[in-house]
């Protein structure tokens, strides 16, 4: 401390312009109590955050004119630091001039000792603060389903054998699978599905810029999913009546066990794995921490999601009339039994049972809803499930057809095909298991029935 008081002894004899009584007694309340003055080269400016960095605004107003007893000792101990002799201290108050040069070089040798991350402590808190600001909730709404398949990506999964290519050219997106999901399967064969998952080779052409029509088209295969597999909520099990009725029996009710899996899934007798219902595994493998789960690629372009909240709701109801039919003939799982139809209560086993009301705020008949000037279409727990028919554009390459849905029973039964069933020595129950819904899947039908594909396509009725 005596030299700190030398020291102010020897600036106010050089600062005689200044009272020396002040400068002095502020010099002595600053030895008496004892507390050295931090590191802190330019604290008094309002900008604290800069001042380490910034030396162009301090030098003058603080170290030229002191106006308190702490910038007398504060120039003094910076002089120690440039020179730490006398010398210096009377070059440094020679004149206004050399004061400056001597707090710059000061400066210097203060910010090389001190702590990097200490220099950098205002900034970075001002960075964070910046940056750090919540989403509102438009901007949650903007970016919320975004996908990051929605360009050409590569999909494998070694452990359950996923191969998918997806190529983005052009407008077109192609789709290249082996048909093998991504996640966990049921046991096929099983009692309610005779067929085994084989790997296939499949191939998809969609639009990358779709059009919407609001002109529903009836598809077979509504769309594919990310991984590959496709969605086809349809079924080939039917019931037929004499009295002309026909009932498209669904996937997913507790009337006829069709073999489906955990995924509401199973397999086709081409050993094709396919989706008739929300996959929870699907879900998981591509969910985000937005409530719309991106899914799939629908037939006609527009993108198909999964809400985790459930918040788009179906706008599907049963119908409160009752069914009519007699002489009610099963195919499939119940083949060749009579199935009691007339004045039973829709309950959701046919596809017939369900009919759709416009609701604002609910799913369009095709289960699609328009969100922030896009169209979606959308898996729900509820029927339809998956989408049965499409609002946009279909291409000539899109498998179109399918069983209408909320169609009245008795509008229309299908092609009569005994003399079919007779010539290939089958029952027509069977036939028409294995053709499916409209479009008939005729080398599938030849497959599942051990008949030439060649035969069967001369048999069967053709097409108007």
């Amino acid at each position: 401390m005596k030299n700190l008081k030398s020291h102010a002894f020897i600036f106010c004899a050089f600062l005689g312009i200044f009272t020396i009584n002040s400068a002095c007694a502020s010099t002595s309340e600053t030895a008496k109590t004892e507390e050295p003055y931090p590191t802190t080269t330019t604290a008094p400016p309002p900008t604290p955050s800069i001042s380490v960095t910034t030396t162009t605004t301090t030098s003058a107003p603080i170290f030229i004119i002191p106006n308190e007893g702490e910038n007398f000792e504060a120039v003094i101990e910076l002089c120690d630091l440039a020179s730490n002799s006398l010398q210096c201290e009377e070059e440094c108050f020679a004149s206004d001039s050399n004061l400056e040069n001597c707090v710059a070089e000061a400066e210097e040798i203060t910010d090389a000792s001190e702590p990097e991350n200490k220099s950098e402590l205002d900034p970075s808190e001002t960075q964070t603060s910046e940056t750090s600001t919540p989403a509102t909730l438009g901007d949650a709404e903007t970016s919320d389903g975004e996908s990051s398949f929605l360009g050409s990506y590569v999909l494998t999964d070694d452990e359950f054998g996923t191969q998918v290519t997806v190529t983005v050219s052009e407008s077109v997106r192609a789709i290249s699978s082996n048909a093998l999901a991504n996640h966990a399967t049921g046991d096929f064969p099983n009692l309610g599905n005779p067929n085994a998952i084989s790997e296939q080779s499949t191939s998809y052409a969609f639009t990358t810029e779709p059009v919407y029509t609001g002109s529903a088209t009836e598809v077979l295969t509504i769309g594919v999913a990310i991984n590959g597999v496709k969605f086809e909520p349809g079924t080939a099990e039917s019931v037929s009546c004499a009295s002309g009725e026909f009932y498209r029996i669904e996937a997913l009710q507790e009337t006829y066990n069709l073999g489906l899996d955990l995924n509401n899934a199973h397999v086709q007798p081409t050993g094709e794995y396919h989706y008739h219902g929300v996959s929870q595994l699907l879900v998981d493998a591509f969910s985000t921490d937005m409530d719309l789960v991106h899914l799939g690629f629908a037939a006609d372009g527009f993108l198909i999601y999964y809400s985790k909240s459930g918040s788009y709701e179906s706008g599907y109801k049963l119908k409160n009339t009752q069914r009519t039919g007699t002489g009610c003939l099963a195919t499939g799982p119940a083949g060749g039994n009579t199935v009691e139809i007339n004045g039973t209560i829709p309950d959701g086993t046919y596809t017939s049972d369900w009919i759709h009301e416009d609701v604002e705020g609910k799913l369009d008949a095709c289960n699609g809803i328009t969100i922030n000037d896009e169209y979606k279409y959308f898996l729900t727990e509820s029927f339809p499930y998956i989408p049965r028919c499409l609002n946009g554009e279909v291409s000539d390459a899109a498998p179109v057809g399918g069983p209408p849905v909320g169609v009245r029973p008795g509008s229309g039964p299908p092609p009569d095909l005994t003399f079919v069933a007779e010539s290939l020595g089958v029952d027509l129950s069977e036939l028409m298991s294995a053709l499916g819904p409209p479009p008939p899947d005729l080398e599938a039908a030849a497959l599942k029935l051990d008949v030439s594909l060649s035969e069967l396509q001369s048999l069967m009725p053709r097409p108007g």
